[in-house]
C-alpha cells in the first residue's frame, strides 16, 4: 500500500476554503495528507469530528489557488454545498492543474526530452555550463503531454523530473527563452519550497529571485513568457 505523508503546509490553504464556505476556519483544524494516487483523484472524509483530506501527491507544490480550489470542491461535496460557492478562479486553477499534473509516485512517468523542434538535453547542457549550476541531484527532463500556456514548467520532486510545456517546443521561440524557463525550474531544486512565518509557503525566496536574475536575458525571457501566455489564451477562445 502506498504511504500517505502529512502536508501541514497546505492546512492554511484548506482553512481559507473552509472559511469562505462557512464563514470561519474549521475547528478542529483539518488533517491534510498527500497520497500517491495513480489517478488524479483526491478525497475528504470526516473522522472523529475532523476533516481528513487525502490529496493527490501532485498538490504538494501546486499553485495556491489550485489547492484552495480542490479543498473547496471537496468540502462542497462533503457538506452538499453548491460548487459555484467556490470562486471560479480557484476552481479553474484546480482543474487546470489536474489536467497537466505530474504522474503520481506510483504511476509510470512519461519521459520525452526530445521534441519536434527543441531538445531539453541540449538546453540543459547550455544552462548547466553557462550558469555554473551546482545541483544536489541531476533531474530527468521531459516535454509535457499537452501544450500548456499558463504553466510553462514544473519540477516533479517525487520523480525528480523537470517537465516543460510543449508551447516552448516551437522553432519561432528563441532558444534563450527555453533555456530561461528550464533554468527557473532547475532553481526549484537548488531552492526548494520552505515554510515561512504563519505556515506560509515560500516558493520563490529572495535567494531564488536573486539567482533567477543572474540569467543574462531574464527580462526578455519574462516578456516572452507573457507574450506566449497571451497568444495561448487568444487561441483557446
Amino acid at each position: 500500500m502506498a504511504l500517505r505523508r502529512p502536508a501541514p503546509h497546505l492546512v492554511p490553504l484548506v482553512q481559507e476554503a473552509h472559511a469562505l464556505l462557512f464563514g470561519r476556519p474549521a475547528t478542529p483544524p483539518p488533517t491534510v495528507l498527500l497520497y500517491p494516487y495513480v489517478e488524479g483523484r483526491s478525497t475528504v472524509r470526516q473522522e472523529g469530528g475532523r476533516a481528513v483530506f487525502n490529496l493527490n501527491a501532485a498538490f504538494a507544490d501546486a499553485p495556491e489557488d489550485a489547492v484552495r480550489g480542490i479543498a473547496g470542491i471537496l468540502l462542497a461535496r462533503l457538506h452538499r454545498v453548491r460548487e459555484e460557492a467556490i470562486p471560479e478562479a480557484w476552481r479553474k486553477a484546480s482543474r487546470a492543474f489536474l489536467a497537466e499534473r505530474p504522474a503520481s509516485a506510483t504511476g509510470r512517468k512519461h519521459i520525452e526530452p526530445v521534441g519536434a523542434h527543441r531538445s531539453l538535453l541540449e538546453s540543459y547542457l547550455r544552462v548547466s555550463l553557462d550558469m555554473d549550476l551546482a545541483l544536489p541531484q541531476v533531474p530527468r527532463l521531459s516535454w509535457s503531454r499537452t501544450v500548456a500556456g499558463h504553466r510553462f514548467g514544473h519540477w516533479d520532486a517525487d520523480h525528480n523530473v523537470v517537465v516543460l510545456s510543449q508551447i516552448l517546443d516551437d522553432a519561432d521561440v528563441p532558444e534563450f527563452v527555453l533555456d530561461y524557463v528550464l533554468y527557473h525550474e532547475l532553481l526549484h531544486i537548488v531552492h526548494p519550497v520552505r515554510m515561512g512565518s504563519g505556515s506560509r509557503r515560500i516558493v520563490h525566496s529572495a535567494a531564488f529571485r536573486r539567482d533567477e536574475r543572474r540569467y543574462p536575458r531574464w527580462r526578455e525571457g519574462e516578456e516572452w513568457i507573457h507574450k506566449l501566455a497571451r497568444r495561448h489564451r487568444r487561441e483557446r477562445r
